[in-house]
């Protein structure tokens, strides 16, 4: 019996005893770390200018105008101009443009007799399909957005930093989903 128990004692004398707090103390570390660099590789900023809701009524001024309603619908084949009024009688009116670089001119061309003709028109809703692609889509909000040299009241020196080189300077995208 005497034997046996010194067996035992002796085991016991022999076992390895790992200390495993350096490795939870790494390792703790690590998961920090990794945690707030994959925070701060996905933050983004985007700016979006959206409309404001307000429980205020509309001012007076423009409940009775009459305003124009300029409408953009950029499709796969072509980019469709509607433009229809606020009060009756609506008269809308509809005009097809290629989407090419003539077919952008011409809507741009027309976009201008629009705004010279309806001063207080200053906003552009944009539909546009899925399947476009952001150059395109730019293109096609340059022509909105721009007045280019050689158009009728273009002031090259405002340098692009007035009213005067911008055509329809409010672009609300139509078709966002939020």
């Amino acid at each position: 019996m005497a034997r046996h128990k010194k067996k035992m004692v002796s085991i016991k004398e022999d076992e390895v005893d790992l200390n495993v707090m350096p490795f939870i103390d790494i390792f703790s570390l690590l998961c920090t770390f990794l945690l707030f660099t994959a925070v701060f590789v996905s933050i983004g900023i985007l700016e979006v200018q959206i409309p404001f809701l307000t429980n205020a009524a509309p001012p007076q001024d423009l409940e009775s105008k009459r305003l124009l309603d300029v409408k953009i619908d950029v499709e796969m084949e072509r980019v469709e101009l509607t433009t229809s009024f606020t009060k009756p009688p609506i008269d809308e009116n509809r005009q097809q443009f290629s989407r090419d670089e003539n077919g952008l001119g011409e809507m741009h061309s027309k976009l201008i007799e629009l705004r010279d003709e309806y001063e207080e028109t200053d906003k552009v809703t944009l539909f546009v399909d899925d399947e476009i692609l952001y150059e395109d889509l730019v293109k096609v909000l340059d022509q909105i957005k721009l007045r280019f040299p050689g158009d009728p009241g273009f002031s090259p020196q405002e340098s692009g930093q007035g009213i005067e080189t911008s055509l329809y300077p409010k672009v609300v995208m139509g078709s966002v989903v939020l």
